[in-house]
């Protein structure tokens, strides 16, 4: 997955470990110096997007998704 957040960029693969979980909950622990409110401000604004498209908050990642 890919978040982007000004000039920043995250590339992450999710952890099949870690999985299943919510968008939001997954990127809130393997980015703790992002707050929560401002993870999904990024996500509601399309910043996050999973297997190259657009996610929703509540999108439950399985593990592998890129």
């Amino acid at each position: 997955m890919t978040l982007e957040n000004g000039n920043r960029t995250w590339r992450l693969l999710a952890d099949e470990d870690e999985c299943p979980c919510r968008l939001d909950v997954y990127l809130a622990r393997v980015l703790p110096d992002l707050s929560r409110t401002r993870l999904q401000k990024l996500i509601k604004a399309g910043e996050a997007l999973v297997d190259g498209a657009p996610a929703r908050s509540a999108l439950e990642l399985q593990g592998g998704e890129e």
